[in-house]
């Protein structure tokens, strides 16, 4: 009998560190997890030059998302680390404990650096995180910084269905950045209403490029009654290229009531034909130019498939075959009505899309871009060229392959900053010291 009684005692003892034993050795708990986040963050963004850049979401990431148990722990980490390393426990914080962090995002605003705020914005637009809705119009209105309120512009399209008017009113009004106000506009959704009627003329006479395409793209695809009054007047603009823009529109306009693609900060250019979206003669004129079926794809074309549209109605058919197809492929969508130069919804060209590729053949699909002509220092929206986009990836790679094709390493985007500028703020060292 009292051998049972030190029996169970004993058995409770064995589970007890049992449990701890596999605790510790969890990966999820391991002490060691936020570090091992870092340094392949690090390793990512250039930090240790000998070790090529690794995808995003990497392993630790993944680990510690399946059991996110140290928000405390991780909100401290942040707090003390620098550049890349603070991104990535930030992304963290965001992606494991949305609620915790907004609540220090409200409770302790000054705990966020320039760089941290313009980071949150970009992953609540890229995530579509609408509860962040209040935190975006705080952005707006209150922060100090250019970049910061242009993430937060962008961040708003988000909203678009939902926003108070005249609280967008009062922000746009009060926007004295070309760049920030151009997002803002594009976000705006315009209606038959007082609101809109009073707030369009206010930019009419605008000759800053980023601001009338983005009237003009907002104007195009609204259900505004009046918008063709208003691009008419337009297409008297003192800046030639707001003025080219206006008449694209106008005579995209000729036989709809309105188009319905917004482009951020691009109007289309006329398009020959008035087909809509059909996304399976999409996907089979897509597949027919990839395998060299190019009889079929001009058939494609002649029975209401578009040279224009990817697979979906906001991607392009160039920038799908540069990342994807052969050589003869692009040729043959050059031949039929498609340019390099185009931009699809982000404001970015075909080569500039490539910034954002991790795949084995990235340099040789850009190169064959190059060679046929596409501009390297073209520019997206905001005024970024593919230099600036890398800069902001951290892509130690990209920047390089561009650097030595002759892309211009001194343009400024509407920001004012040089790609060697964007890679300061967002902590990329050993990149800035490539861009200098």
């Amino acid at each position: 009998m009292k051998t049972y009684q030190y029996l169970l005692p004993l058995a409770l003892v064995t589970l007890i560190l049992t449990n701890y034993c596999v605790k510790k050795r969890d990966p999820a708990t391991s002490p060691t997890l936020l570090q091992d986040l870092c340094d392949l963050e690090q390793r990512r963004h250039g930090e240790h030059p000998s070790t090529p850049i690794q995808l995003y979401g990497n392993a630790f990431m993944d680990t510690y998302l399946a059991n996110p148990s140290q928000k405390k722990e991780l909100w401290s980490l942040f707090q003390k680390a620098n550049n890349v390393c603070r991104g990535a426990y930030l992304q963290l914080l965001f992606h494991a404990h949305p609620s915790f962090l907004a609540r220090k995002w409200r409770s302790s605003f000054e705990s966020f650096s320039e760089a941290d705020r313009a980071r949150t914005m970009y992953l609540i637009y890229s995530r579509k995180a609408l509860s962040w809705e209040s935190m975006v119009l705080k952005s707006l209105e209150h922060d100090p910084d250019d970049l910061v309120r242009e993430k937060a512009a962008i961040a708003l399209s988000l909203f678009a269905d939902t926003l108070d008017i005249p609280t967008m009113q009062r922000i746009i009004r009060k926007e004295t950045q070309a760049s920030v106000l151009s997002s803002l506009l594009l976000a705006l959704p315009i209606h038959d209403d007082a609101a809109s009627l009073q707030l369009i003329p206010e930019f009419i006479d605008s000759e800053d490029l980023a601001v009338g395409q983005a009237l003009i793209s907002s104007l195009a695809t609204s259900d505004l009654t009046e918008k063709r009054l208003f691009l008419e007047q337009l297409a008297h603009s003192l800046n030639p290229k707001i003025a080219q823009s206006a008449a694209a529109a106008l005579e995209n306009l000729s036989q709809k009531d309105r188009l319905d693609l917004k482009v951020t900060g691009i109007v289309p250019l006329p398009q020959s034909e008035s087909t809509p979206f059909n996304r399976e003669k999409q996907l089979q004129l897509i597949l027919s130019i990839k395998d060299g079926r190019f009889t079929d794809a001009e058939q494609l074309l002649e029975s209401g498939a578009s040279a224009k549209f990817g697979e979906h109605p906001y991607t392009t058919l160039i920038h799908e075959l540069a990342k994807s197809a052969v050589p003869a492929a692009i040729h043959w969508a050059l031949n039929n009505g498609c340019l390099l130069e185009t931009h699809n919804v982000r404001g970015e060209t075909p080569l500039m899309d490539l910034a954002f590729s991790y795949s084995e053949d990235w340099q040789e699909r850009a190169g064959w871009l190059i060679q046929l002509g596409a501009d390297l220092n073209a520019t997206n929206s905001i005024g970024e060229t593919a230099l600036h986009i890398s800069a902001r990836l951290g892509r130690n790679d990209v920047a390089a392959f561009f650097l030595e094709k002759g892309a211009n390493k001194t343009l400024r985007d509407h920001s004012g900053r040089t790609p060697e500028e964007t890679a300061l703020l967002l902590g990329n060292n050993n990149l800035a010291d490539l861009l200098k």
